[in-house]
C-alpha cells in the first residue's frame, strides 16, 4: 500500500479492512497505529479476500486530515504453471473416437482449461472445456477420424490462468 506524501504531513494512519465501513471487527489486525512512511506491507493478507484501504495525515499540530477515497485491492493468488500432458503420448494412434486425456496437477491449479482442434493454432476449437479440478478429460464430441492437437493450462483459486502446455497431437 502507497500514497502520496502530504505537504506538512508529520505522520499517517492506515486502515485496512475487509468492509468498506472499516468496522472494528473486519479490520486487519497488527497495523502500526502510525506510519512516518508513505508505504506499508502487511504481512497476514488472505488470498482472493477483497481488502479496503484508505488513510490521513497528521500535521505537526496534531491534527489529522479527512480519509482519503477508500480503495480496493483483492490478493490475487500465484499463477500456475505449465500443466504436463500426461496421456495419450505425442502423435498417438488412438482406435478410440472417444480418448481420455489427461496432465499432470500443478502448483496453484485449482481448475484446468481444455482445448482440442483440428489445427496446432487452436482458431477454433472443437472442444473448450473447464474441467474443475481432474485431471482428465474425456473426448466425447470427437465424431471423426483424422489428427487432433490439444493442450491444457491451469487457472488459480482467483481466476488467473496460467500458460498453455505444450501442444500434443493424436489421430
Amino acid at each position: 500500500f502507497s500514497w502520496k506524501a502530504i505537504t506538512g504531513a508529520k505522520a499517517y494512519q492506515l486502515e485496512i479492512a475487509t468492509n468498506e465501513s472499516f468496522d472494528p471487527d473486519y479490520m486487519l489486525p497488527s497495523l502500526p497505529e502510525q506510519l512516518t512512511t508513505t508505504s506499508y506491507k502487511p504481512a497476514d493478507m488472505s488470498v482472493g479476500v477483497p481488502y479496503y484501504w484508505h488513510v490521513q495525515a497528521k500535521d505537526a499540530a496534531g491534527n489529522w486530515s479527512d480519509w482519503s477515497y477508500i480503495r480496493a485491492v483483492t490478493v490475487q493468488a500465484s499463477l500456475p504453471a505449465a500443466p504436463l500432458l500426461a496421456s495419450p503420448a505425442a502423435g498417438a494412434y488412438l482406435n478410440d473416437k472417444t480418448p481420455e486425456l489427461s496432465w499432470n496437477a500443478v502448483p496453484y491449479g485449482a481448475t484446468y482449461q481444455i482445448q482440442v482442434s483440428r489445427t496446432a493454432a487452436f482458431p477454433a476449437p472443437l472442444v473448450q472445456e473447464h474441467t474443475g479440478p481432474e485431471l482428465a478429460y474425456t473426448a466425447s464430441t470427437l465424431d471423426a477420424d483424422g489428427l487432433y492437437y490439444w493442450r491444457v493450462r491451469a487457472r488459480n483459486a482467483t481466476g488467473g490462468y496460467g500458460p498453455w502446455s505444450a501442444v500434443r497431437s493424436f489421430t
